[in-house]
């Protein structure tokens, strides 16, 4: 069960890919050889594929894969790459809490839009930006504690509280 949890955005955004993909094969086949599209695959394409989106972002986050400007912070000294490494943590943390309760609120506004063909909600749509940013502030916050940690094992005669002691 923990290796679910772990690989949660991983999953979710391979099924979502994987479900995009089977949709618009079938589509291709039903268009071009029986003449017959398939209207709905569109509207289940585009929400499976920013599923796949922002729960991409959200592993790429927790696995630390975004492009960082490692070559600026390279150019301090090592006491001051782990002071930036806390306050980088705070602000990706703050920016994450801030999109997740925007994202949550325009996912509330957008629920009584339907789409087009199936009349799906496009809360189902838009709620995958709020859950992503979600993970990723649970994400930031881990990596805030392990940033502290860090800065304490360096100043051990530190005054950090005792949440963050390893």
């Amino acid at each position: 069960m923990k290796r679910v949890f772990a690989n949660f955005e991983e999953g979710v955004s391979c099924l979502a890919l994987t479900v995009v993909i089977v949709v618009v094969f079938i589509n291709v086949i039903a268009r071009y050889f029986l003449k017959n599209p398939i209207t709905w695959s569109d509207e289940i394409a585009a929400t499976g594929f920013v599923w796949c989106i922002f729960l991409g972002a959200s592993a790429c986050y927790k696995r630390k894969m975004h492009i960082g400007i490692d070559i600026i912070i390279n150019l301090f000294p090592q006491d001051a790459q782990k002071i930036i490494s806390v306050l980088s943590s705070i602000f990706m943390l703050a920016t994450n809490l801030i999109l997740a309760y925007l994202s949550l609120q325009f996912s509330l506004s957008a629920s009584k839009k339907l789409t087009a063909i199936l009349r799906l909600s496009y809360f189902y749509v838009d709620i995958s930006a709020a859950v992503a940013f979600g993970l990723m502030s649970f994400h930031a916050s881990r990596n805030l504690i392990e940033s502290v940690k860090n800065l304490r094992r360096r100043c051990p005669g530190s005054r950090l509280p005792d949440i963050f002691a390893g």
